[in-house]
């Protein structure tokens, strides 16, 4: 029984040791990649508007508010909006609309508490994404 536990003690050390070798010698995925860019998440006022802001442009975009909300949540895009998705934290499909016509503002209410992603394509082509709470 000693023996056995002995054993079994010393392949889980040696398989350890063989681990952390393996993990000083690979590069992290992000250090061998290029660099993504970045977006990071601005807010006007707290509790009241959401901005993704491009590190690339430099440009604010789509935005969204009241954030969070209890009732209707309005997306407002400078550019106008030809497509709009709203999709759950797990990628159902909640609304969409693809006759927006370059409106540059839309109104709308989920119904449902959760956090929801919106994607909006553009009238320059570009696609655009944002995100709001529900309570």
């Amino acid at each position: 029984m000693k023996a056995t536990l002995l054993f079994a003690t010393a392949l889980l050390f040696t398989a350890t040791a063989q681990a952390q070798q393996n993990i000083e010698t690979q590069q992290p995925a992000l250090e061998r990649n290029a660099t993504a860019p970045s977006v990071e998440a601005a807010l006007e006022a707290p509790g009241e508007m959401a901005t993704l802001i491009s590190s690339q442009t430099g440009s604010t975009s789509l935005r969204m508010y009241p954030v969070p909300t209890t009732g209707a949540v309005t997306a407002d895009c400078p550019d106008g909006m030809l497509t709009i998705e709203v999709r759950d934290l797990n990628g159902r499909l909640i609304l969409r609309d693809n006759a927006l016509n370059g409106a540059k503002r839309l109104t709308f209410d989920i119904g449902r508490v959760g956090t929801y992603i919106v994607d909006v394509v553009d009238r320059t082509g570009r696609q655009q994404r944002s995100r709001f709470i529900r309570q």
